[in-house]
């Protein structure tokens, strides 16, 4: 059996907090009040732990996705220099 992959975010429900509340470090927030990175992270790890998948594969796939949305925003920063 896969273990789940340990989180930052806390995504289950703790005694103190509702079901759609993530809490980072200490702080309990509603998750439709997080920012949206927070938000996307939820989501994507959600994504990623329904897979079932060993972590080191879902690593390296996260690593292939970095960097194609880094190579994404330095062509981004480029053109924005380009039409300064």
């Amino acid at each position: 059996m896969i273990k789940p992959l340990p989180v930052l975010l806390r995504l289950t429900p703790e005694p103190n907090l509702t079901p759609h509340t993530v809490s980072t470090a200490d702080t309990p927030v509603p998750l439709a009040q997080a920012a949206v990175e927070i938000q996307l992270a939820v989501d994507l790890i959600m994504l990623l732990e329904q897979q079932q998948l060993p972590p080191a594969v879902i690593l390296a796939a996260l690593e292939i996705v970095q960097q194609d949305f880094q190579r994404a925003l330095l062509v981004e920063q480029q053109t924005a220099t380009r039409q300064d």
